[in-house]
């Protein structure tokens, strides 16, 4: 059986032996992950996924998450976004301990994304402007 999944953590994998070899002191290091919401269709490896953005934040690598599309785990995507420590209203929402940071338990990730979610081109537009804005100096980009 194929599996046509999404190979997000092999992507913050990736992502986290490349910016680690090409670390400058004093330079900022983002990754920017798209992501429908899932590792793939039928296999549960949020856990994985986490520990990445939570490894990549150790090495000093914030990590943006945009969910794109509406079939996505908005839990997991959370999730991501406070392990990366990019989470919108960071300080009230996500819950840290030493192993990392998620999503507190009383964010309901329904009604309460803590990522950038864009369903359309648009919309998208505005997460990427949203991004930008966040990790750009001196940049005040427009929202369209």
């Amino acid at each position: 059986m194929l599996d046509h999944g999404t190979p997000s953590g092999a992507a913050l994998t990736s992502a986290l032996t490349t910016f680690s070899k090409s670390k400058v002191t004093g330079r900022d290091q983002y990754v920017l992950l798209i992501t429908d919401g899932g590792e793939c269709c039928s296999c549960n490896t949020t856990d994985y996924d986490i520990g990445v953005a939570q490894q990549l934040w150790q090495a000093g690598i914030k990590t943006f998450v945009v969910g794109f599309g509406g079939d996505g785990d908005p839990t997991l995507l959370n999730n991501l976004a406070c392990a990366g420590h990019t989470a919108t209203n960071f300080a009230t929402d996500c819950s840290c301990t030493s192993a990392g940071c998620v999503a507190s338990s009383s964010v309901n990730s329904t009604t309460t994304p803590l990522y950038f979610k864009a369903g359309d081109g648009p919309t998208l537009q505005k997460a990427l402007t949203s991004v930008t804005n966040q990790t750009c100096c001196d940049c005040n980009l427009p929202p369209n």
